[in-house]
């Protein structure tokens, strides 16, 4: 991203920079082209996930309470080929996870606001580097919603999660899932105090991330402990799923 010029942004008055992503009728049809020249026309339409990527960059002030969501995703292998989206129509690499990312969480008519590390921050500016790290408990917090990418989905976690959706569900309508987040951060979670190197700590107070964690520790825990073992693609292929 060395051909992008950063509008200068100041970290002391709570300045960030928010990334626009364009609707994907903005875009057209166009395909994803690699840094390594290829295009992503071989992938499936999940990974493809339509034309390429547009986007602004704009700078607000966490005093003034803008909404935006915040991206947590992996970074990739730095070393793997690099996809290429507009950036201020200026043609820039990203990751291909970030990339997948961006197509995922746009919408087909309305740009969506996020702020995205390795783009919202310059990272060939060690000083502002140091400084928005600084910022980032504020960032995570001011954010309306805190997006967790994964990776694109594949038919067998596809299944996997329509399943602990299902399971999810039912038991939170028969009032097996009654322990909050909330409840949750007062004590140790119980296997802990029950078997000797087992269950998870506690997340600090001003961990960015720290509902996020102990939702799908929880979650791990309730299919881990009361659900019988079985292949997730064993209950799909059961019709369970249906």
């Amino acid at each position: 991203m060395a051909s992008y010029q950063y509008t200068p942004i100041n970290s002391h008055e709570l300045q960030i920079r928010v990334l626009h992503i364009l609707p994907d009728s903005h875009t057209g049809s166009k395909s994803t082209s690699l840094s390594d020249g290829s295009s992503d026309q071989g992938l499936s339409d999940s990974m493809k996930g339509g034309s390429s990527v547009s986007c602004t960059l704009h700078v607000v002030s966490l005093k003034e309470n803008p909404e935006y969501h915040a991206l947590s995703y992996c970074w990739g292998d730095p070393s793997l080929p690099r996809a290429k989206i507009l950036l201020d129509e200026i043609e820039v690499e990203v990751t291909i996870s970030l990339e997948q990312a961006l197509k995922v969480f746009r919408h087909d008519t309305t740009p969506m606001v996020f702020w995205v590390d390795a783009i919202c921050i310059n990272q060939n500016d060690p000083e502002e580097k140091a400084e928005q790290i600084k910022l980032m408990r504020d960032i995570y917090s001011h954010a309306k919603i805190v997006d967790v990418f994964l990776g694109p989905g594949t038919p067998e976690t596809d299944k996997a999660m329509d399943a602990a959706r299902l399971i999810g569900n039912s038991a939170y309508d028969a009032g097996v899932l009654s322990i909050t987040v909330e409840s949750m951060r007062d004590c140790e979670f119980y296997i802990r105090e029950d078997h000797e190197g087992y269950g998870f700590n506690r997340p600090k107070i001003d961990d960015p991330l720290g509902d996020v964690k102990l939702s799908l520790y929880k979650l791990a825990m309730d299919i881990g402990t009361n659900f019988p073992y079985a292949e997730w693609s064993e209950i799909g292929a059961r019709g369970l799923l249906e």
